[in-house]
């Protein structure tokens, strides 16, 4: 479903239902390394320069007139970029995971780390908010997201993964030899368990567990549809799981992809979901 979905967006995006070269003013220069084909089109660009290493996340703020950024050194800035300002600057002693903002609270930054904490920063007062604890056993909080009315969060944490070992007395080895998925040099990480946790942002305590049938697994990525009564995440075990938030329960799930999911939307009438896997 998702493939089939993504292949037909890309198509239109190509073709001539969409003329995006028509957003080009007529004294905007042609770019020399322009195609024709490029169903895109660069109008302007601002230069952030004050990261020291590599990017490793970027969003916008829910209202858009904010960007916060973190490198791989663990440093988070929040800047806007009319004018181009750094807001507020965070270092993270943990490894980060995921970043994400809460709706409706344009300065309400959510930062997922390595050591089982889901920090709310308020980058207004330039204070950590609240800290929330993820479940006991899934110390990594891997994935965010902010229900439209931004009253609840979202949040899917995991187990320790082979990377992590070394950086924790507790993690686990896997002597087990990991299984091949396209070619011989492609390997597969063990699959990851975890659980998907909602959390009351104006009562600050935890209200639920979400079911992970049929086994629990680690929740890489999640998106509420426009009113927040849906929500479709994407798991490691490969699986897209949509939820009804109203009754707190599965709607359907389905085998997306051979190997994890890292990226899941909504399409904008909502009736198709997108996805991005491991698989490519």
């Amino acid at each position: 479903m998702a493939g089939s979905a993504i292949s037909a967006l890309a198509g239109t995006l190509a073709g001539s239902p969409i003329e995006m070269m028509s957003l080009k003013p007529a004294s905007t220069p042609v770019l020399a390394d322009a195609r024709e084909d490029q169903p895109f089109l660069v109008l302007g660009q601002e230069v952030y320069e004050d990261h020291n290493a590599a990017i490793s996340h970027c969003c916008f703020s829910s209202i858009g007139s904010l960007v916060a950024s973190a490198d791989t050194e663990g440093v988070v800035k929040v800047w806007s970029f009319t004018p181009n300002q750094t807001k507020a600057t965070l270092h993270c002693k943990s490894q980060l995971l995921c970043m994400g903002w809460a709706n409706r609270v344009d300065r309400l930054l959510l930062l997922g780390t390595s050591t089982g904490k889901l920090r709310l920063y308020d980058t207004e007062t330039k204070r950590t908010y609240c800290d929330v604890e993820s479940e006991p056993g899934y110390p990594r909080v891997v994935s965010v997201t902010s229900s439209p009315n931004g009253q609840l969060l979202v949040y899917g944490c995991a187990a320790m993964v082979q990377s992590d070992i070394g950086s924790s007395p507790t993690a686990k080895s896997y002597a087990d030899p990991l299984p091949e998925i396209h070619s011989p040099r492609r390997k597969r990480r063990p699959e990851c368990t975890g659980a998907l946790v909602c959390w009351d942002v104006k009562a600050m305590k935890t209200e639920r567990s979400l079911p992970l049938d049929p086994a629990p697994t680690a929740v890489n990525c999640s998106a509420f549809n426009h009113n927040g009564n849906l929500l479709v995440t994407g798991g490691a075990d490969g699986m897209i799981r949509l939820f009804d938030m109203t009754q707190c329960d599965v709607l359907m799930g389905w085998q997306a992809h051979v190997g994890e999911v890292y990226c899941v939307q909504f399409s904008c009438d909502e009736t198709t979901v997108f996805s991005i896997g491991e698989d490519g």
